[in-house]
């Protein structure tokens, strides 16, 4: 829908003051000129922008000219043919609560930051007393996030500088999706825009989520246990996702244990709140669905489940986040009683876990007997 002349007039009137409208500030940059004739020519999205209430300024993500090829190319249409529903769910989750500067994304723990997205679609969570904190409003941070930080998908990334000073990072959205972001620092009278080379992708469920992000054997193992319901109905999870190479590593319990075993084995694996990496602290201990302590171990900005190391932080679903881990989570009360206790780092080691010790010991309450023998025997 073409953006109304008195919409657009407002917007651009409001540019007379000391800083700028949305509209004039981005009309400034030739490589924003799609999201600019976007803007313009879309009602909602000015609206949105335009006629928000809340009293905390807002960082816009606004995606790049290249952004827009990329929607077009992966879906077969462009963004212009979403309905004015997925078009204003979309646009909300680019549009995250605060003024934040590349200052805010220096942090290298990276940062959670909540968008206008709401509605239980999309944002089956609240904003736990952490991220709450964080804002003098406590409710504008229920809305779904966004992580950002430097090197999400490897540790070899560093934190760069583009030229003129234009710091790069990631923005992780829903489906493991990271989009490049480049701290324009831009100001508007609403607050700053910050630029990405993709259109954030929206979360889904937790069964969609581990499903697309690979983790095939976690999926046969929840989908054995017959705890998906609960995952994907329930507000406020985080799930610890071993990766396939971790389930082979562990003789594959996803096919050899019984039902009940695996059951319990995977709820281990899930927590009934949301646990972002960058508010885990080193010796917090959480329990997980079974009410199993969970030490978290965070050593030199790599975090630990117990054995687990973190390999993919964040991957942000619509009630909550999974955390790809590098092996099958073993229990406190195992570790402790075998060998391989002195692997798991305390809250004051230096050293990070070993990879050393048997994976299959990882199950509470369940006697392996000869399956743990022919176990030992198979990886002579």
């Amino acid at each position: 829908m073409q953006l109304s002349s008195t919409l657009l007039y407002l917007s651009c009137a409001l540019g007379t003051g000391a800083q700028a409208s949305f509209y004039a500030a981005i009309s400034q940059y030739s490589q924003l000129s799609n999201f600019t004739s976007f803007y313009e020519n879309n009602f909602p999205l000015a609206s949105l922008l335009l006629t928000n209430s809340s009293t905390e300024p807002h960082t816009i993500l606004v995606p790049n000219n290249d952004a827009f090829a990329k929607y077009e190319r992966d879906n077969g249409y462009s963004i212009t043919a979403l309905s004015t529903t997925e078009l204003t769910s979309l646009i909300q989750y680019h549009v995250l609560v605060g003024r934040l500067s590349s200052a805010n994304f220096s942090e290298s723990r990276g940062l959670t930051a909540p968008s206008l997205l709401v509605g239980e679609q999309y944002n089956n969570r609240s904003a736990g007393a952490a991220l709450s904190a964080n804002f003098s409003d406590p409710a504008s941070a229920n809305g779904q996030v966004v992580f950002i930080q430097s090197g999400l998908q490897s540790s070899s990334k560093k934190f760069r500088v583009r030229g003129a000073g234009l710091q790069s990072l990631e923005v992780r959205s829903g489906l493991s999706s990271d989009a490049n972001l480049t701290a324009l620092d831009g100001i508007w009278d609403g607050g700053m825009f910050q630029m990405i080379d993709q259109f954030l992708t929206l979360p889904e469920h937790c069964s969609t989520t581990i499903r697309n992000s690979g983790l095939s054997s976690f999926d046969s193992a929840i989908t054995r246990a017959g705890i998906w319901d609960d995952l994907d109905d329930s507000a406020n999870y985080t799930c610890i996702g071993p990766t396939d190479a971790a389930f082979a590593n562990a003789q594959h319990p996803e096919n050899n244990l019984n039902n009940s075993a695996l059951e319990s084995a995977m709820k281990m694996h899930t927590f009934p709140q949301v646990l972002y990496t960058n508010f885990l602290e080193d010796g917090q201990v959480y329990l997980s669905d079974n009410e199993l302590k969970i030490r978290v171990t965070v050593k030199e900005g790599e975090v630990w489940f117990n054995d687990a190391k973190v390999v993919s932080p964040n991957v942000i679903t619509n009630n909550g986040v999974v955390h790809v881990v590098d092996k099958v989570m073993s229990s406190l009360e195992d570790l402790s009683a075998s060998t391989s206790a002195s692997a798991v780092p305390s809250p004051t080691s230096t050293g990070a876990p070993s990879k050393s010790g048997a994976a299959i010991l990882a199950f509470p309450d369940v006697k392996l007997g000869l399956f743990v023998l022919l176990a030992f025997v198979l990886t002579l």
